[in-house]
């Protein structure tokens, strides 16, 4: 089993352009994922985990990303993903999940800007939890 810390995978040096492509082939290949709903436990009405499972059938990979959030820990939100093969279950790859959701949450941003902003728009709007 492989284990990638948050010092590895930002010595990757992964660029926003990659990230972008890589979003964008798994949205258009999104009908080819197994992608369960999001399961979260709140065991109270600060802390929570979220579990979010994943399957690839055609890269024999399935996936777990785990977050979760105590509010005294800093930072209060913390990820891991947990990368399997889907032939004999067992564990591929550990890795620290929190660049890799910031790098994702913004390509997919991006995406969605792309796709759904008017070509003339002048002003622009930001919603968010964080």
């Amino acid at each position: 089993m492989k284990i990638l810390s948050h010092k590895d995978i930002v010595g990757l040096n992964i660029d926003a352009k990659s990230c972008f492509k890589w979003v964008e082939d798994m949205l258009i290949g999104k009908k080819k994922v197994i992608l369960p709903p999001k399961t979260s436990i709140k065991p109270t009405d600060e802390i929570f985990y979220n579990v979010m499972p994943s399957i690839l059938p055609a890269n024999n990979t399935a996936g777990l990303k785990v977050v979760t959030r105590y509010p005294e820990r800093i930072p209060s939100l913390d990820s891991q993903i947990i990368i399997f093969d889907f032939e004999s279950g067992k564990i591929n790859a550990l890795l620290d999940g929190n660049y890799i959701t910031t790098m994702r949450t913004g390509a997919v941003a991006a995406h969605s800007i792309r796709l759904l902003a008017k070509n003339d728009f002048s002003k622009v709007g930001f919603i968010g939890l964080g």
